[in-house]
């Protein structure tokens, strides 16, 4: 995406960027905990 193209979206913070490849331990633990806290936000 272009810097024009950036400008012009819609920010939306609710997406999540996933790129394939391996995660350590620690990126699934930081993933996990990310989508816990939205899972409980949409819930509260």
């Amino acid at each position: 995406m272009d810097a024009d193209q950036q400008s012009n979206a819609a920010p939306d913070a609710q997406l999540i960027r996933v790129e394939r490849g391996h995660l350590d331990a620690d990126e699934l633990a930081a993933l996990t905990a990310v989508l816990l806290a939205r899972a409980a936000a949409v819930g509260a």
